[in-house]
């Protein structure tokens, strides 16, 4: 068939007018300019080159395929909704910003779980954020967790990992919240390509702070908080020397079936 292009850069002066990746996509209830969609992504848009000053924005649609409508909109010249993260609200001068999104449903209708890898001056962390999308106009910030726990989590050194570039997803059966990571620091073998991961791992923390969906990292002290292993992805069972970039095998909601497999995609490559 023709080639079909789902979502694009935006035009010179937009706020993704260099890119238009990492995309995640989760099913729900949204409204946007009076019009019902069913679909929400999240994805990275940025003006540099230099994989600098990255932003997070957000789209709709009716359908997976398309067409997806950025929710761009100006009113007396300034954006009002995209980028709904920006690099500006961290400290991310002339630094990597925010971006890398993974959705996850809280209700299965407007209210989601949003995280974001920051690359900021006080290091690299993820950025937990829960919106009410079930009106984007006049979408609202529920509650905010600035850098969510990493404790529990593998590094190749000593110390605690950062978590970056990691996807989320809910078991709601069990109430847990599942994650899978690249393992840092990459390129520390001295081979190459050196620049992606070796490892992936993959977490769960039991989320029984409260009712709802991702209390257990928004309560109390969150470096208090303990991720636990559940498996791990590397050339011992690959075969290959990287293995990098995961995503969580969920439903449209973000949402894990705790009665079947744990299903984690990735890419792989030969050194």
């Amino acid at each position: 068939s023709e080639t079909k292009f789902v979502l694009s850069h935006g035009v010179n002066g937009s706020w993704d007018s260099r890119h238009a990746c990492d995309p995640s996509v989760i099913k729900g209830e949204f409204k946007f300019h009076g019009e019902q969609y069913s679909y929400l992504m999240a994805y990275l848009g940025c003006v540099p080159s230099d994989c600098t000053l990255n932003e997070t924005g957000i789209a709709v649609s009716k359908s997976p395929e398309g067409p997806w409508v950025k929710c761009d909109f100006q009113i007396d010249g300034e954006t009002k909704i995209n980028p709904i993260v920006k690099y500006s609200e961290f400290s991310c001068d002339g630094l990597w910003g925010t971006g890398q999104p993974s959705l996850v449903s809280v209700d299965n209708k407007g209210r989601v779980l949003l995280f974001t890898t920051v690359g900021a001056s006080n290091g690299t962390f993820t950025n937990l954020r829960e919106y009410d999308f079930s009106d984007i106009d006049n979408y609202q910030l529920i509650r905010e967790r600035m850098k969510i726990s990493s404790t529990g989590v593998k590094s190749t050194s000593s110390g605690i990992d950062v978590i970056n570039n990691a996807d989320f997803g809910y078991d709601v059966e069990n109430r847990r919240i599942i994650m899978a990571k690249p393992r840092q620091r990459f390129g520390t073998d001295g081979k190459n390509p050196n620049f992606i991961a070796d490892t992936i791992d993959v977490y769960y923390i039991d989320d029984t702070e409260g009712t709802d969906v991702g209390d257990v990292l928004f309560a109390g002290n969150n470096t208090t908080k303990t991720w636990k292993s559940i498996g791990t992805i590397d050339k011992s069972l690959t075969g290959f020397l990287r293995n990098h970039n995961t995503g969580l095998i969920t439903d449209e909601y973000g949402h894990i079936d705790s009665s079947k497999n744990l299903g984690v995609a990735f890419t792989r490559s030969d050194e």
